[in-house]
C-alpha cells in the first residue's frame, strides 16, 4: 500500500475545489500512465494520459516535460491515493459550466446541437450537461420541420426555461421574443413585483374560465376571461407568447391581465390587486367595456383599481338587462357599486338600489350587546354563494 495510507499519522488533505482551473508544475512523467505534478500550495495532482488532449495520443506531447508549468482543471479527488485528478483537454478547460447547478433559469447559453427529432432538439451545453428544446419552444411560431432549421453539430443560442436538479434535466427555448426580451424575467413568485409586465407562454385554454400560462422556472400564471379585454379567446393558441401584467399572486399562481395600460410599472398608482377589495363594501366605478351578457367596470379603492364584472341583470331592480347595453355607455361613472363576489381574481358587482340600500342598513357591531331587535346584520358565506 502507499505510504500515506499506512502511516499512523496520516491526515486527509483538503481537496482542491472541483472544476477549478489550477496551475501545476510537472514533477514526474510515466510514459505508460500519465503525469504527476504539484501546485504552488504543494497539492499533488495526477494527469492521466487520456486527459492530456482531446484527441487520443500514443505518446505524451513534448511540451509536457519535468519542470514545465501548465493549466489544468480539477475533475475529481482520490482520498485513497491522496491526489486530485485533473485534465488539460482544451474542450473541458474552455467549458463554462461545472455542473447543472451552474445553469439558472433565464440564462442565455450557447450549445452544440447533438440531435434533432420530431419532439425537439437535444443540445450539449457542457461536459456531460445537456438541455432539451421541445418543438413548441423552437420559435415564436413553432417550427414544423425542425431538421430544416436546426442541424447536428450546429452551434446555437438558447434561453434556459427550467432547470430540474432532481432529474438533471434542463429545458430550453429558442423563441425569438424570449431570447431578445427586455422585460423582466420571472423565475420565482417570491421575487415577483406586482404590476410587472412580462411574457408568458400559453399552456392551456379554458374557454369559460381563461388562459393558463407558464413563465420561467415552471412558474404558472392564469388570465381570467375578464382580463382578456378585447383579445378573443378563440384567437389564442397553445404555445403562443402573451405580453401580460401581473396583477396578483399567491404561493402557486400568478394572476395576469392583458391590460397593459400604462406600459410603465407604477405599482403605487396601479396596484390591480383583488385582496384590496372586500365583499359587502361599496365602491365607485367606471364602465370600461361591454360584452354579450356582462359589462366590465373598473372599481376603485383609494389608489388601487381593479376590473370587476357586472351581469346586466344586476344593474337595475326589476330589469333582466336586455336593454342595458343601449342605456349605459363606456365611460359611464357608477357612484355606488356593491361587491358581491371576490374569488380567484374574479369580482362581481351590482348597482341595484335595493341591494345597496339594504347594505347601508346593515350595522357594524363591536359586541353582542349592541345587536338589538330591529337592527340589520350581515354575514359572509365560507363557500361561493353565487354562480355567474
Amino acid at each position: 500500500m502507499l505510504p500515506h495510507v499506512i502511516c499512523e499519522d496520516f491526515e486527509t488533505k483538503t481537496p482542491l475545489e472541483y472544476f477549478k482551473i489550477i496551475e501545476f508544475t510537472i514533477s514526474k512523467i510515466d510514459e505508460n500512465v500519465g503525469i504527476i505534478g504539484e501546485t504552488e500550495d504543494k497539492e499533488e495532482v495526477f494527469l492521466s494520459k487520456k486527459q492530456i488532449k482531446d484527441e487520443s495520443c500514443s505518446d505524451i506531447p513534448k511540451e509536457f516535460k519535468i519542470g514545465s508549468t501548465h493549466k489544468g482543471r480539477v475533475m475529481y479527488y482520490s482520498a485513497f491515493d491522496g491526489y486530485c485528478g485533473i485534465t488539460t483537454r482544451e474542450s473541458i478547460l474552455s467549458d463554462k459550466y461545472q455542473s447543472i447547478f451552474d445553469i439558472k433559469s433565464g440564462m442565455i447559453i450557447e450549445g452544440t446541437i447533438k440531435e434533432v427529432n420530431e419532439k425537439g432538439i437535444i443540445v450539449k451545453i457542457g461536459e456531460k450537461i445537456y438541455g432539451f428544446c421541445d418543438k413548441i419552444n423552437s420559435g415564436d411560431i413553432p417550427i414544423e420541420d425542425l431538421q430544416s432549421v436546426f442541424k447536428k453539430e450546429q452551434k446555437s443560442k438558447f434561453r434556459v426555461l427550467t432547470v430540474n436538479n432532481r432529474n438533471n434535466s434542463i429545458y430550453l427555448t429558442h423563441k425569438r421574443t424570449l431570447m431578445k426580451a427586455t422585460t423582466p424575467i420571472i423565475t420565482t413568485i417570491e421575487e415577483t413585483e406586482l404590476n410587472t409586465i412580462t411574457f408568458g407562454t400559453v399552456t392551456f385554454i379554458d374557454n369559460k374560465r381563461g388562459v393558463y400560462l407558464k413563465f420561467f422556472n415552471n412558474i404558472e400564471g392564469f388570465i381570467p376571461t375578464i382580463e382578456l379585454f378585447n383579445q378573443k379567446i378563440g384567437m389564442i393558441s397553445i404555445g403562443q407568447l402573451l405580453k401580460v401584467r401581473i396583477i396578483s399572486f399567491d404561493k402557486q399562481l400568478l394572476l395576469c391581465s392583458l391590460n397593459l395600460f400604462p406600459e410603465e410599472n407604477v405599482p403605487e398608482k396601479y396596484e390591480d390587486v383583488s385582496r384590496h377589495f372586500e365583499v359587502g363594501e361599496i365602491y365607485e366605478g367606471i364602465v370600461v367595456a361591454k360584452r354579450e351578457k356582462i359589462m366590465l367596470v373598473r372599481i376603485k379603492s383609494g389608489d388601487v383599481q381593479y376590473i370587476a364584472m357586472m351581469p346586466y341583470y344586476l344593474v337595475i331592480d326589476g330589469d333582466e338587462g336586455q336593454d342595458i347595453p343601449k342605456m349605459i355607455r363606456n365611460g359611464t361613472i357608477l357612484k355606488e357599486c356593491l361587491l358581491l363576489k371576490n374569488q380567484m381574481g374574479q369580482m362581481v358587482i351590482t348597482t341595484k338600489k335595493s341591494l345597496i340600500s339594504l347594505r347601508k342598513k346593515i350595522g357594524k357591531f363591536n359586541s353582542k350587546e349592541e345587536m338589538t331587535v330591529g337592527k340589520y346584520i350581515g354575514y359572509k358565506l365560507d363557500k361561493q354563494y353565487m354562480d355567474i
